[in-house]
């Protein structure tokens, strides 16, 4: 996470922080040679998906934490 500044319980506005840089991120890539290496998603993201073309299936580390996942 190097060049974010996380406020401690401000959960909203570092998640506003975070979705305005990727959308900066985004718009520089526009036009630009599709990286294939690159994540879909992010890690926080609560989801896991089956992507045919690489056969593969991902589940982001989101995915895998409480309430979410529990060991039992």
């Amino acid at each position: 996470y190097a060049g974010y500044s996380m406020i401690k319980n401000e959960y909203f506005n570092n998640q506003i922080k975070v979705e305005c840089r990727e959308h900066r991120r985004r718009i520089l890539k526009y036009q630009q040679k599709v990286d294939h290496t690159e994540w879909r998603m992010t890690v926080r993201t609560v989801n896991a998906y089956y992507s045919p073309p690489s056969n593969e299936i991902v589940f982001p580390a989101g995915i895998l934490q409480p309430p979410f996942f529990h060991k039992d």
